[in-house]
Order: structure tokens, then C-alpha cells, then sequence
């Protein structure tokens, strides 16, 4: 059970509360119909009913040229481009394990709840309309993904108003608003099957019963009937008789209480009399308890004025389920809107300006007399001279003879400089989102790769407030989605493979291990309750094109630097390839080259190798040091042999100089045989070396391989 519970019991929401709710919703600022239409401006649907009515009334062509949908598409696929991994860390170094082991639980129900397209979807609409939301929750299904991760559309969701914070921390309620079938909401509450099919009929037959016909019906019918009758809530705004359907208000809402709550080292916690190690923490002075005021969130679930059912949260972060992404906000009354709102007029004046000017191509005006035409009337002679065929007949009995029988006008000088303006109309949409051509990858002024690069910088700096919106959201979904993963852990020891398909070596991490101390105390190791963790966005893209381009980069760096520093950088350049077994191929490099090679990923085969290799390689070091000590004591000796005899040639008698002599061969002899026993000794380790690569060569695959591809 949640502990949370026994601190709102009697909480439940009042009808009156719930009346209130709705009447503030009925008094929040109509935002949802501008919105609406502002993806409607995506969606090519630019004209209203009626003006579509008054073109076509007067002969002028419905032209929409959609500019906004390719320029929201350029800001979408930024979104995509650019998209990071999360990523969860620990507060201090005693928790580095639990974060590693929590982050790959992150990654797994990520990849399974499929959170990026939730996320994306979110992201739309923000840009849009101004505003999205994902739900994080637990999945209903047996069959599917242990949690859920999906985008809500803004219609089906409302909150308090007089919320400020963008993560509604200081929210008092939200409500989520569904239409589903009788079915569908008697097998969620079975408990109340009856009263969910008498407010689907709209309590069809029950204003006929009488005093005598009472106790065929429950009392709870009853009671349900004399509240649908009182409620000031609209009938027609919660079921739908022909239909069968009834809407299901999911109202979160906060319950403020007071309670005594204990603070210890970096822990805080509600006061429990019943829990012994909170008696001895405050007993032995290693604690403080103090009453303290805080929120506590409840849910219940409506069908009109008729409450379904009431209880606390089921989760344990105390915050609502919903995240929502936010696009702009407006100053004074906190209106959500996105893009589209300040492009539309753009789009508006191209659309009724290209369609004007298409209307002006065409249009003829016609300067006549009333009896210049004989036989015909006005509009059969518009029509035949918009048709540009067809004969017409001049009335020789007109009075104006001596002037043309009518003129033909149009009116070309007005088109143009509709063409203009126009022009100018849709530059502006682009303009007023801030987003430039360069950063959709058009033609623009600049020509150089650094002018383009700077263009695209801008146009994303533009959209750092509604980017910075949208990171902010997105590390809520996944800060709410591991709140769900730490909760089904528990105090459960659970183990948790790490590095499972890397190059790296498969590690095994236990979550609240459990033993005994040397003082005979049962202790827990990596306890994942009492771990402060914290997710982060990366920092580095994980983006096919973003690896692809900075692989670039490394290569063009490489080509222009020495041998043995482009070398050092193969390895990065394959990392952020696309090559397929580019795991097995990173790790080959490694293992050859010795660089960034982590003992702890090798299998004991491979440490053994790579033991083998270092041996190898500090035997040669110290023989090429003694070689070196060798060759400078034998020349130190031919200097001091040198030196002495011209010093004591002259006072040698024949016999002394005779055995210098002898003395001198022996010691050159004594160095040559020390130079022959390094030979050999090199010559043996050039075997064990040449045995060791002819061992690679058997390991290694055909030259076919990607390895040597890559080299």
C-alpha cells in the first residue's frame, strides 16, 4: 500500500469541489479553438467555410500555398536530428553502481515504451499549437510493454489555471477528459455497472416511478438519480444516449496536510511511531522530527456529478502522471501557443494575394454601350470573350456609331504588384518563425560553408526558448518513467546485466544485495530506495547524421596530421561509423593498437595475451638497455685504453707494454661474448614474437573481414 494513503483518509473531493472544478474550466481563457486552428494552418485547411463561399461566389479560384508545413517540418526534423539519450547519475560515489544498474533499466524501458516518438509527437505539438502532453503510467495489458509511454492530445486535457511553474508543481488539479463506451467503463468499475448504464440512457424511466415502485430500485440508483437531477453540471456534457457513451473525468488533484516528518543525514521522511529505526534515530539524537506542511495527490474518477471512485495516488513521486510540453507562453495570461500563431497572417496574405492574382490573369472588364450588342446578353458576352472563342454580332442601329462598339480591359499593372507584395508575404513566413532557408537546407544569400553555418546557428538560437521547453519536458517523462522502475524494485535484490551486446565485458550488478558484516549485522549493498539518482540529457547526439558528420570531421582532421597521430584517431573514426560488427571491429583495433583497451572488458584469454605481450615488450626494453649500458662502457674503455697509452707508452718497459696488451684482447674478447648472449637472447624473443603473431593470425578472420577493410 502507498504510503501516502494514511495520510488523506476523509480527503475525498466534494461534490461542490468538483462543481467548482468545472466552473473554473468553463472561465479559463478560450485558447483551445486558436490552437486548434493554428494546426489547422499545418494540416492545409487555411480558409474558413465562409470565405471559401464568398471566393468561389465571385468566380475566384481556392488557391492554399502551404509555406508553413515545410518550415514546422524543418524544426521537426531538427528535433530528430539532434535527439540525446538520458541518462541517469548518481549524487555521490557510493551510488555509482545503483546509477549504472538504474540506467540500463532506464534504456530498456525507453527503447520498449517507444518514449522518443511519445516524446516527438509532444514535441509537434508544442511547435504547433503550443502545447502537448505524455502520459507515463504503468500498462494496463498483461500481454504488452510493462509500462506506458504515449502522447495526449491537448483536447482531453485541463488544469488548474493558476499554475505558474512550467512542470505544475504548484498545480492544485488536473483533469483528463475521455469518451469511451458503456462496456469499456462498466469492466473498469464493475463495482458501479448499474449506475454507469443509467447515466448512458440518461436515467431513461426513472421520472416515472412512484412511492410504491421505490424498492425496486437500489438506494444508490437512487441517490445517483436525485444528483443527476440537482447537479448544475450539463447533462449533454457527460453521456451521450444514443451512443451508449459517457465521458470519464480522471481528475489528479492535491490534498495539503500537516504531519511530522523526520530529517536524517540527507533523508526526509514521514514520521512513523510504529517504525522502530525512527524511534531510535530520534532516541539517540542522530535525528529531528518537525510538523511540516506538503501536498499529497489523490486520484478520482468521475462520470458527471456521479464519483466512480476515490483514493490515493498509485504512484510514489507525488506528481502527476501528464508532463507537459510547452511551446510559448503568453505574459499576462499564460496562454499556450507555438509557431504557427505569428505565421499565419504571412500565409494568410500569400494565399488571398495568389489567389487574387491567379483571379486578375483572367479577369476581363468589358466598357460598352447599352445597345452596341445585339441578340446577347452581359453575361453571354463575358463569357465568350473569357473563352476567347465565339462570335459576336455589333448592333448596327446603335446611336455611339462613330465609337468602338465596346472595350476590352485588364488590368495588368495591379497583378504585378500583387506579385510583389506577395513575394515579400512569403519571405515573411519564414522570417517571423526565425527560421532561415539555410536551416532548411534551401538556397539562400550566403555562399561560403562558414555564412551557411552561421545561418543555420541562428535559426537555431531563435528556437532555444521553445528547444529548452522541450528538453526540460522530456527529462520530466524520463525522471516519472524511473520513479516507476525504482518503485517496482523496491527492497526486491534484483541483478541487472550491464554492457549486454557492447565491446565492453558483460557486468552483473545486484541491486539490494543483501549480507552480513564482520560484526555479524545484516547490511544491504547498492540499496536502490535510499540512492539519490537524477537524470540528465546527454550531452553528445546519438544521431546517425550527427556521427556521420563528426566522423567527417575527425577524418579530414586526421589527413592532416602525422603518421603516428592519425593513427591514434582510427579508433574515435570507427566508433561513429556505421560499418555493420562495428563493435568487433572498434575491439580488434584496440586490441592491436593497445589504446583505450579497459583490462576489466577482456576475457581471461585475452588478459593472459595481453600479459604475454607486455612481458615480451619489457624484455626487449631491458635488453635494448643493457645493449646501450654495454656500448657506453665499451667505449668508456677505449677512451681510458687510449688515454693510457700515451701516457704510459713512453715509461712501459717492452714486457709491461706486452701484457696491456694481452689484458686489453681479453676484455674485448669478455664484450664480445656478452654481445653475442644479447643476440641470442634477442633472437629468442623475436621467436616467442613471431609465434604470438602466427597465434592473431589464427584467431584473426580472412582478409575479406571488416578489419582489415577498415585498415
Amino acid at each position: 500500500m502507498n504510503y501516502l494513503e494514511d495520510h488523506t483518509k476523509g480527503s475525498k473531493i466534494s461534490l461542490d469541489r468538483l462543481t467548482q472544478i468545472v466552473g473554473d474550466i468553463d472561465l479559463q481563457p478560450k485558447w483551445r479553438p486558436e490552437s486548434d486552428r493554428a494546426a489547422d494552418y499545418y494540416d492545409d485547411k487555411q480558409f474558413t467555410p465562409d470565405e471559401i463561399a464568398e471566393m468561389e461566389g465571385r468566380g475566384q479560384p481556392v488557391i492554399i500555398h502551404n509555406l508553413i508545413k515545410p518550415t514546422i517540418n524543418g524544426v521537426l526534423g531538427m528535433e530528430a536530428r539532434t535527439r540525446t539519450d538520458a541518462q541517469v547519475l548518481a549524487d555521490d560515489d557510493s551510488g555509482i553502481e545503483v546509477a549504472e544498474a538504474l540506467n540500463e533499466k532506464l534504456n530498456e524501458a525507453t527503447r520498449m515504451t517507444d518514449t522518443d516518438r511519445a516524446c516527438a509527437d509532444a514535441y509537434a505539438a508544442e511547435i504547433k499549437a503550443g502545447l502537448g502532453w505524455v502520459e507515463v503510467a504503468r500498462n494496463s495489458d498483461p500481454f504488452g510493454p510493462k509500462y506506458d509511454v504515449h502522447y495526449i492530445h491537448r483536447r482531453e486535457i485541463w488544469w488548474d489555471w493558476h499554475s505558474q511553474r512550467n512542470d505544475l508543481s504548484d498545480c492544485r488539479w488536473l483533469m483528463r477528459k475521455r469518451w469511451l463506451d458503456v462496456d469499456e467503463i462498466q469492466e473498469a468499475f464493475p463495482q458501479h455497472k448499474d449506475l454507469i448504464e443509467s447515466v448512458s440512457c440518461g436515467f431513461e424511466g426513472f421520472s416515472n416511478f412512484n412511492e410504491d415502485e421505490e424498492g425496486e430500485l437500489s438506494e444508490d440508483l437512487l441517490s445517483a438519480y436525485q444528483l443527476h437531477t440537482s447537479s448544475d453540471i450539463e447533462e449533454s456534457s457527460y453521456w451521450d444516449p444514443e451512443r451508449k457513451r459517457a465521458v470519464v473525468s480522471e481528475l489528479w488533484y492535491r490534498v495539503p496536510v500537516t504531519k511530522p516528518v523526520i530529517f536524517y543525514g540527507d533523508r526526509v521522511e514521514v514520521f512513523d511511531m510504529n517504525n522502530k529505526a525512527h524511534v531510535a534515530l530520534v532516541n539517540h539524537n542522530k535525528a529531528t522530527v518537525q510538523r511540516r506542511k506538503f501536498d499529497v495527490m489523490r486520484l478520482a474518477f468521475f462520470v458527471g456529478p456521479h464519483r466512480l471512485l476515490d483514493i490515493a495516488s498509485p504512484y510514489t513521486h507525488n506528481k502527476f502522471p501528464y508532463v507537459p510540453f510547452w511551446g510559448y507562453r503568453e505574459d499576462r495570461t499564460n496562454i499556450p501557443y507555438g509557431m504557427i500563431r505569428s505565421m499565419m497572417p504571412a500565409q494568410d496574405e500569400v494565399n488571398k494575394r495568389r489567389s487574387k492574382l491567379t483571379w486578375l490573369l483572367n479577369a476581363k472588364l468589358i466598357v460598352k454601350d447599352d445597345d452596341a450588342i445585339d441578340d446577347i446578353s452581359d453575361e453571354q458576352l463575358q463569357e465568350m470573350v473569357l473563352s476567347g472563342d465565339g462570335v459576336i454580332n455589333i448592333n448596327p442601329y446603335r446611336h455611339n456609331k462613330s465609337a468602338k462598339p465596346f472595350d476590352i480591359l485588364t488590368d495588368m499593372g495591379v497583378a504585378s504588384q500583387q506579385f510583389t507584395v506577395m513575394q515579400d508575404s512569403m519571405r515573411l513566413v519564414q522570417d517571423v518563425a526565425g527560421v532561415y532557408s539555410a536551416f532548411l537546407g534551401q538556397e539562400g544569400g550566403a555562399d561560403s560553408g562558414v555564412a551557411i553555418d552561421s545561418l543555420v546557428e541562428q535559426g537555431t538560437t531563435t528556437l532555444a526558448e521553445i528547444n529548452d521547453n522541450y528538453r526540460f519536458a522530456r527529462k520530466e517523462v524520463h525522471e516519472r518513467l524511473l520513479s516507476l522502475i525504482v518503485e517496482d524494485i523496491g527492497k526486491a535484490q534484483t541483478e541487472v546485466r550491464t554492457n549486454v551486446n557492447k565491446p565492453q565485458r558483460t557486468k552483473t550488478i545486484v541491486l539490494n544485495q543483501r549480507y552480513r558484516d564482520d560484526d555479524g549485522f545484516n547490511r544491504v549493498n547498492n540499496d536502490v530506495t535510499r540512492t539519490k539518482t537524477r537524470v540528465v540529457l546527454s550531452d553528445v547526439q546519438s544521431t546517425p547524421g550527427y556521427r556521420q558528420q563528426m566522423a567527417k570531421s575527425l577524418m579530414d582532421m586526421a589527413a592532416q596530421l602525422p603518421e603516428q597521430y592519425a593513427v591514434a584517431l582510427v579508433d574515435m573514426i570507427v566508433e561513429l561509423s556505421d560499418i555493420p560488427n562495428r563493435d568487433e571491429v572498434l575491439k580488434r583495433i584496440r586490441q592491436i593498437s593497445g589504446m583505450g583497451v579497459n583490462p576489466e572488458d577482456m576475457t581471461e584469454e585475452e588478459q593472459a595475451q595481453m600479459q604475454r605481450k607486455q612481458q615480451v615488450q619489457q624484455m626487449l626494453e631491458d635488453l635494448d638497455l643493457k645493449s646501450k649500458q654495454l656500448e657506453a662502457a665499451k667505449t668508456e674503455a677505449e677512451v681510458r685504453e687510449r688515454n693510457a697509452k700515451s701516457e704510459q707508452m713512453e715509461i712501459m718497459t717492452p714486457a709491461e707494454r706486452k701484457k696491456a696488451e694481452a689484458e686489453t684482447k681479453k676484455l674485448f674478447a669478455e664484450v664480445k661474448d656478452i654481445a653475442t648472449d644479447i643476440a641470442k637472447k634477442r633472437n629468442e624473443l623475436m621467436g616467442m614474437i613471431t609465434a604470438e603473431v602466427a597465434y592473431e593470425q589464427k584467431r584473426t578472420p580472412p582478409s575479406n573481414t571488416p578489419t582489415e577493410q577498415v585498415a
